[in-house]
């Protein structure tokens, strides 16, 4: 909005001294950026990959495991049977992160709905409960829990020398549409509080699935599907500003990776399935009018 005059005459009550000087940009902060320096969350159907995917990105993947041992993957993996454990390695992340000698270029908390619910239990413990609902606190309890939560998801996200990814399990629930009309919409198995903590802070939220039996992740949400992204300059269909909203992830996990890495770089010639099936289909017959032409002569 823009102010007049006399909307401008406002009194305030300001402190002339701050107790810190800060400066003012003069300049916007440039967008851009590589895969590595923005957050995932990815959920969906289980043992379709959403664990070996991560393990493609370049350098060492540190997994933090609240899902059983992935023992069929050669992995770096601290298992994180309960909160206590978990802690215990975000100490050691965080001090390592801190002098530079992290080796890890990635971090993927693998389950990141069973992290919340050992959260949960840690602080029920911690004052005395079974569940925060026995608490007649007037929601003190719940708070902290998210507290607890968001701080180390936070301190995740706060690295400076590794990319941060979660997993997630998907679950599908019955909502209502703007229309009133009752429908399912598929999204993360994460409770309320930790769903809210989560997408609040990633910067990006794909649902990785199926479309008959070829994998898909899906990264532009609809009314029956949770998924999004804020990262503007990539995931554009190749040549143009269109969005990119669904990403083939092909039958390897070094295939999918890939697949995400092109879309990323807004290499992917198409923005859905469909339309990549659609152009198959016309250049297909391009090229048998052409060979009927080629045998005429």
């Amino acid at each position: 909005m823009v102010r007049t005059k006399a909307s401008s005459k406002k009194t305030r009550s300001v402190k002339k001294t701050a107790k810190k000087i800060v400066t003012l940009p003069t300049q916007p902060l440039p967008a851009g950026g590589a895969i590595g320096d923005f957050s995932f969350l990815f959920y969906g159907a289980k043992k379709i990959g959403k664990t070996t995917l991560w393990n493609q990105e370049e350098g060492k993947t540190l997994y933090l495991q609240f899902d059983p041992p992935q023992r069929a993957l050669e992995r770096y993996e601290v298992h994180c049977p309960d909160w206590a454990t978990f802690e215990g390695a975000l100490q050691q992340v965080l001090a390592q992160d801190d002098s530079g000698d992290f080796e890890f270029e990635t971090l993927v908390v693998d389950g990141v709905d069973l992290m919340y619910s050992e959260c949960l239990k840690a602080v029920c413990k911690t004052v005395g409960c079974n569940h925060p609902s026995d608490k007649n606190d007037f929601g003190k309890t719940w708070g902290q829990v998210k507290e607890a939560f968001g701080n180390a998801i936070r301190a995740l996200l706060a690295l400076r020398t590794a990319s941060s990814r979660f997993i997630a399990h998907d679950t599908t629930k019955e909502v209502e549409d703007r229309r009133g009309r009752d429908i399912e919409r598929v999204g993360p198995a994460i409770s309320g509080q930790a769903d809210e903590v989560i997408m609040g802070v990633v910067d990006a939220a794909f649902y990785y699935g199926f479309d008959g039996t070829e994998r898909v992740i899906r990264i532009v949400g609809a009314e029956d599907l949770v998924a999004g992204h804020r990262i503007d300059h990539a995931f554009r269909v190749k040549g143009s500003e269109r969005q990119v909203y669904e990403i083939p992830a092909g039958k390897t996990p070094a295939a999918a990776y890939a697949a995400l890495e092109r879309a990323f770089d807004n290499k992917q010639p198409f923005a859905t399935l469909a339309e990549r099936d659609q152009a198959a289909k016309i250049s297909k017959k391009v090229g048998k009018k052409a060979a009927k032409k080629k045998v005429v002569k």
